[in-house]
């Protein structure tokens, strides 16, 4: 069944039979012809040259003329032909006119079956008798030399090879009558006919296996692009599997196993880890009397604040749930959590987002701060850590709310201070052991 070409874009055949060529094959399939035409032009030379001399050798005592002039002009066309190899083979790609190179080597092509075929034409009618024979058998053998090296283009193979074959063959019927020469001349034009055939499968052949390489280096790049379109879905689903929806944070799925990890890592370089686990003040009068749209509009400002107070890539922030939020600090101690809340306080009260709902007398959208140090002494899970912040968010928001407490203890100095009055900075107070 003939292919469909909007579904293949390459070619068209039945079977064998016919053959189209869509016309972006057009280059790809010259420039393998003229990449095999390349790669015989140097055999090619030397076997011309070789039997042009051996023929000189042979009849120079009885046709020096002829022999000599058939010797120059052969060189002279091969040496040409080969010396328009080497150009093409040191011609940059994206420079070449493959059709202009084309032209060329069909011209030599033309020329080198016209030089032999007349050349051993006129040995042939000068010599005569047993000569005859030996310069038909010589016509053969450069015929199929050239069949061979010529084999990728069938222009290329029929410009030399009837040139060359066609004078020698009428030359049985036109200038001798015995049986035996027309019976040479029946021969020669059914191994014409034979080699024409044979030039037409094997350059069918020869298409059809560019096209198929071309297919593959296509569906080659195909599935290239597919895999990279899949690895790049693939990166953007577990980035959407990581990420919280509305705030663009990473989720609770994501802060759990990131927890586990920054753990065990923290226990095996004996590194601190802090915590701190945020809710915003009186969110739920929020959410109810500004409406739920305003309530996400809000969430996503103080996330922005959350995920701006953080200057390193190794820290994380994340959606806890509803309007809690959570901070991991790798490498940080309570007293650099610490800084952290403050400068996360300072953002949020930046936003001036305003809450006529709240409890609090300045009338802005606030948070609770909760802060914990991951103990080193203790075989502490990710579970008893998170426990351990939430109880401290706990104690802030039963001590006033905008405001942060560690679960640390403070020095005698500053143990026992209290929240700061409303409107002013949140104070850090002692509270959890």
């Amino acid at each position: 069944m003939p292919e469909r070409p909007g579904r293949q874009g390459l070619v068209q055949h039945d079977n064998m039979k016919n053959i189209t060529v869509r016309p972006r094959l057009k280059q790809a399939i010259i420039e393998q012809q003229l990449s095999y035409l390349s790669y015989m032009g140097g055999p090619a030379y030397f076997t011309n040259v070789v039997i042009a001399l051996i023929i000189t050798y042979v009849y120079w005592q009885r046709e020096p003329l002829l022999a000599s002039t058939l010797s120059i002009i052969i060189i002279a066309i091969s040496t040409l032909r080969y010396i328009f190899f080497r150009l093409y083979t040191h011609s940059s790609q994206h420079d070449r006119d493959y059709e202009h190179w084309s032209r060329m080597y069909l011209l030599g092509s033309t020329f080198t079956g016209l030089a032999w075929g007349t050349g051993l034409l006129l040995f042939a009618n000068y010599l005569g008798g047993i000569d005859f024979f030996i310069i038909l058998t010589v016509t053969i053998i450069v015929s199929a030399i050239g069949f061979i090296s010529l084999s990728s283009d069938l222009r290329a193979v029929l410009l030399f090879f009837y040139p060359l074959m066609l004078p020698i063959t009428l030359s049985c019927f036109l200038y001798y009558t015995s049986p035996l020469m027309l019976a040479t001349g029946i021969m020669l034009v059914v191994y014409l006919i034979v080699a024409g055939f044979l030039s037409a499968m094997h350059f069918r052949h020869f298409v059809l296996s560019v096209i198929y390489q071309q297919r593959n280096l296509m569906l080659k790049h195909r599935l290239e692009n597919s895999n990279q379109e899949l690895q790049h879905a693939n990166e953007k689903l577990e980035a959407l599997s990581a990420t919280d929806a509305l705030t663009g944070l990473a989720n609770r799925r994501h802060f759990d196993h990131f927890l586990e990890r920054e753990m065990q890592q923290a226990r095996r370089e004996h590194s601190p880890l802090a915590m701190i686990l945020l809710d915003i003040d009186y969110f739920k009068s929020y959410n109810d009397n500004y409406g739920h749209l305003a309530g996400d509009e809000a969430l996503v400002k103080v996330a922005r604040a959350i995920s701006g107070s953080l200057t390193r890539p190794m820290d994380l922030a994340a959606r806890y749930g509803g309007e809690e939020f959570v901070v991991v600090l790798p490498c940080t101690d309570i007293l650099g959590a610490i800084r952290i809340a403050e400068r996360i306080q300072k953002n949020i009260r930046a936003l001036q987002l305003r809450h006529e709902y709240t409890q609090l007398p300045d009338k802005l959208v606030t948070v609770s701060m909760g802060i914990s140090e991951m103990r080193q002494d203790e075989n502490q899970s990710s579970d008893d850590f998170i426990h351990r912040v939430d109880m401290a968010l706990y104690v802030a928001k039963e001590a006033g709310r905008n405001t942060y407490i560690t679960d640390l203890p403070e020095e005698p100095e500053t143990s026992g201070e209290k929240q700061a009055p409303a409107g002013q900075p949140a104070t850090k107070l002692s509270g959890l052991r």
